[in-house]
């Protein structure tokens, strides 16, 4: 464990963590310690964090990148419309539309700016059913083209 913790930090003041790296340090860390500690171990240790609350931010947090509407989101969570809409208002303090707007626009400077995917595979993975789409949403929420952020991303500080 002490060796999987120096290499995070390694990782980290290298700056070396991209998005595949991160998950696959999760998955190994999440195996470590499930094979580490009894079941009733780690129920107590993760109860505090097992509430319907946290269960809603994370299916949210995990799953706005991949529906292109609020409803597909309700239905990911399992939920009525008026009721995703009701508690991620009193959770996040924003409307979901609101706030996935706010949130892919910010995921979306990262990675064009910061990754080196092609354009079209980040239209893909942001649920944009054309390239042109993507192209339309970044001009309207950040003002310039995917090709311009990419060809400015020394100017975007994240």
């Amino acid at each position: 464990m002490v060796g999987f913790l120096d290499l995070m930090i390694f990782y980290k003041e290298g700056q070396i963590l991209d998005q595949t790296l991160l998950k696959l340090k999760a998955r190994e860390l999440f195996q470590f310690i499930r094979h580490s500690f009894t079941d009733e171990e780690l129920g107590d240790f993760f109860s505090p964090i097992l509430n319907k609350q946290n269960y809603f931010v994370v299916k949210v947090h995990d799953n706005y990148t991949r529906v292109k509407t609020v409803r597909e989101l309700a239905c990911i969570c399992n939920m009525s419309l008026s009721s995703f809409q009701r508690t991620f208002r009193k959770i996040f303090k924003y409307t979901p539309h609101q706030w996935i707007i706010k949130k892919k626009a910010s995921q979306l400077l990262k990675d064009i700016s910061q990754s080196k995917k092609p354009l079209k595979e980040i239209a893909g993975i942001y649920a944009f059913s054309t390239f042109s789409q993507l192209v339309d949403f970044c001009k309207k929420h950040m003002g310039m083209s995917p090709g311009e952020i990419r060809k400015n991303k020394n100017r975007f500080v994240l």
